[in-house]
């Protein structure tokens, strides 16, 4: 599907996919409802920030980057963007000034048919027909709606990367019951359990590589650190043992003394 989407098309997708929302939340999204979270390339996403149902979810670094892309696109063809500004916004044409300027949000239905659109252009599902003989109406309408195919996934890959269960719920939009009161994680917290799932929700494969190798060298700093520490610690046991041997030789009885107060110092 990303690989037959354009700009708008494929931040659509990346975004369900990472953040679980309902395809509806889409709609009502501005720019204002994206918090940068600083060191992680993700955005934090307020869903449905103007009512009582609002929560929190983010985005993985490659919907980040997607929906960057977007954005820039956008202002490349003389969008003036600003917090209030939608999203995701329903298509212009891109040689009429009039057209760029003329900002309206992406409708529902609209978003429904890209999703459907794609699909079959990327040959996922094919486009069954009736013929004339048994009908004279168009496509088959399939039972199942493709959009919560991208919330279910969501939804999977959290348990798969076991996100804690209240917390899962709570990136869904869902009710906990009594803990609705009394759970109130803190933003870090949240954001920890996110990071969890994000090489699970990350689709493209060079996208989770840099991530890999960035985990890896972080990895590796951390060894580095303890390497240089147990050093540290193995010089200064020898210097302590030296210390002891000179003494010794040269002062048992006060060695021992010595090294009785070491014992308790250790203790």
């Amino acid at each position: 599907m990303l690989e037959v989407s354009d700009e708008r098309v494929r931040a659509i997708i990346l975004f369900l996919v990472s953040t679980g929302v309902r395809i509806r939340a889409i709609i009502e999204l501005k720019l204002e409802d994206l918090l940068i979270v600083p060191d992680y390339d993700l955005y934090q996403v307020r869903v449905y920030s103007d009512s009582k149902e609002r929560y929190l979810t983010f985005t993985t670094p490659e919907a980040t980057k997607a929906i960057n892309v977007y954005m820039k696109y956008r202002e490349r063809y003389g969008e003036k963007l600003t917090p209030i500004s939608p999203v995701f916004r329903d298509q212009f044409d891109r040689n009429d000034p009039a057209s760029v300027h003329n900002v309206k949000p992406l409708k529902l239905r609209k978003a429904e048919r890209l999703i459907s659109r794609t699909v079959e252009k990327s040959g996922i599902r094919t486009v069954e027909r009736i013929t004339e003989l048994h009908s004279e109406k168009g496509k088959i309408r399939k039972n199942v709606r493709l959009t919560a195919g991208f919330r279910k996934f969501f939804d999977t890959h959290l348990i798969y990367s076991s996100v804690e269960p209240r917390t899962k719920e709570m990136f869904m939009g869902h009710s906990i019951g009594l803990d609705d009161h009394y759970f109130k994680p803190g933003e870090n917290y949240v954001l920890q359990e996110y990071l969890k799932a994000v090489d699970n929700l990350t689709i493209s494969e060079e996208n989770r590589l840099p991530r890999r190798v960035d985990q890896l060298a972080q990895k590796k700093d951390e060894i580095e650190i303890m390497e240089s520490k147990h050093k540290e610690e193995i010089k200064a046991i020898r210097d302590q043992m030296n210390e002891m041997m000179s003494m010794v030789q040269q002062n048992p009885k006060l060695a021992y003394v010595k090294q009785e107060a070491l014992v308790e110092k250790r203790l």
